[in-house]
């Protein structure tokens, strides 16, 4: 391509109320530019909590698109601006410092074409403030609004983008990855950056790039292909084929059951919910059973009324049975109520009732809390 290349604006945020969006968009195909961009755009804002001073550089080439921005603190970008509208979209309405994704992005045409873009020593968050004008305007949308849901329109023309755009040419060792099975981490300095930076620049294939990234989760989870990362010592080759073995669930094969084997385990499920509601009932007409058989017989030994010993008996042992199982079932609720909500009362019940145990799910989840309620950003 040639240094008139045509570039869109691209924000995602959050304003004033509305919680995080795509804030601006090109509106020439934007359904599909969206699905190809968000991914990255998401992947760049891990852990935001690490922004702070650490803006994020990402570019990304593919076989449609390519796009470059930054992943900042909001305020940051807005003190590199003497612009006054800028002052008060650095917090929302709960006071929380706001971060977002601002950049631009192009039509690509060949395939080996080369854009001229920043050179890595011109890269500046002032590039990318000017596109955050275009949130004022929806700035104080209310959530209700039809504007809440749709980006401002952004449109491919030639813009103030091209004055510090140039093309690079890599003299250097090639380090970039390329390949869509495998990412590639680099330590996070100033040389390494400079030198993929570069590469991405001088390339004319499909790849991507973000500099900055805080955890090995988030590379290996996210579409970038080539990350710098603040805690790397050395560059690492990780194949997707072995992540997927280790970061995915263990698939379990289908049992294949013949329908009458269903039915008939249904029909047993059946006559177990049935046995279970009535076997009080059950157990106590045995006992009042019991009793008359008892009745009978001291009836015939003793010469006494068999009628009224037999009832007697058998009213005697059907109560009797009754009180007993609700003194049992009062004192294992006692202890069940004044047992502590462990992992281990989690193993006693499931001894007691056949409940399977979440231990891993119980502790994952609160892990998971403790993370979400620390974050800044939280409501």
């Amino acid at each position: 391509m040639t240094s008139m290349t045509e570039w869109a604006e691209i924000v995602y945020g959050r304003t004033l109320e509305v919680d995080f969006r795509f804030l601006a968009a090109p509106i020439d195909d934007q359904a599909q530019l969206l699905k190809w961009a968000e991914p990255y755009i998401l992947a760049s804002t891990c852990l935001p909590e690490k922004l702070f001073g650490k803006p994020r550089w990402s570019i990304i080439r593919g076989e449609h698109y390519c796009m470059i921005g930054v992943t900042c603190m909001a305020n940051e970008l807005i003190a590199v601006t003497s612009d006054s509208l800028y002052k008060s979209m650095g917090s929302d309405n709960h006071g929380r410092s706001l971060y977002l994704f601002t950049g631009y992005i192009c039509r690509v045409g060949r395939r080996s074409d080369k854009i001229a873009l920043p050179a890595y020593e011109k890269l500046d968050l002032s590039l990318f403030a000017q596109s955050y004008r275009l949130v004022a305007e929806n700035w104080a949308v209310k959530q209700y609004e039809p504007k809440a849901r749709k980006p401002v329109n952004t449109f491919f023309r030639d813009n103030s983008f091209r004055d510090v755009i140039q093309y690079v040419v890599s003299n250097v060792d090639q380090e970039l990855n390329t390949d869509q099975k495998y990412i590639k981490i680099f330590p996070d300095n100033d040389e390494m950056r400079e030198k993929l930076w570069t590469q991405m620049l001088s390339s004319g294939v499909s790849s991507s790039l973000c500099l900055g990234l805080s955890r090995k989760r988030d590379v290996i989870d996210g579409p970038f292909i080539n990350a710098t990362m603040h805690s790397a010592i050395s560059s690492e080759l990780v194949s997707l084929q072995s992540t997927e073995s280790q970061f995915e669930p263990a698939k379990i094969s289908p049992i294949n059951v013949q329908p009458t084997t269903k039915q008939s385990s249904r029909s047993i499920a059946d006559t177990g919910m049935l046995l279970s509601v009535f076997s009080p009932c059950i157990d106590k007409v045995i006992a009042a059973a019991g009793g008359v058989v008892v009745g009978l017989g001291l009836s015939h030994a003793f010469s006494i009324p068999a009628l009224p010993t037999t009832l007697t008996l058998g009213i005697i042992s059907y109560v009797g049975l009754g009180l007993v199982q609700n003194i049992s079932r009062n004192k294992m609720d006692h202890k069940l109520q004044n047992t502590p909500l462990t992992v281990d009362s989690f193993e006693s019940k499931e001894k007691l009732f056949g409940l399977k145990s979440k231990s891993s799910n119980f502790e994952k989840n609160s892990e998971d809390s403790n993370k979400i309620n620390s974050s800044p950003w939280k409501l």
